[in-house]
């Protein structure tokens, strides 16, 4: 059953929600519009579209545990401190057959850092431009 929040407190609408408590939301919450949420600790998160988390000047992303991004695009990611323009770190995924990459694995103190390619077959070349 839903719940219309405007129905029963009409001070809500057009002026949004804000709480200073802790707040619970059990099942699937569905944002639509721009969204402003600080200060949030989340355990599943599945996000669409052009999506902004965070502040991107002031703010730091913490991922814990395994990430996967799944994408086709010449941008799949972009490190830099102006985001695509210039940008420190790129991947590009948008090769239709691809079936490369690279991995990179750190190391102890004075162990050095491993760069390899890695591919779907064997003996794959490791090209630096």
């Amino acid at each position: 059953m839903a719940y219309i929040i405007e129905e029963n407190f009409p001070g809500v609408r057009g002026a949004g929600i804000t709480t200073a408590e802790n707040v619970t939301i059990s099942g699937t919450l569905t944002v639509t519009g721009t969204t402003n949420i600080a200060a949030v600790s989340l355990t599943d998160l599945t996000v669409t579209g052009n999506t902004i988390i965070g502040n991107a000047v002031t703010d730091t992303l913490a991922i814990t545990g395994a990430s996967t991004i799944t994408s086709t695009s010449a941008s799949a990611l972009t490190v830099g401190a102006n985001g695509a323009t210039n940008p420190v770190l790129k991947i590009v995924a948008s090769t239709a057959s691809e079936a490369t990459g690279v991995s990179v694995t750190g190391a102890a103190a004075a162990g050095g850092v491993a760069v390899a390619a890695i591919s779907s077959g064997t003996d794959e070349a490791l090209t630096i431009d």
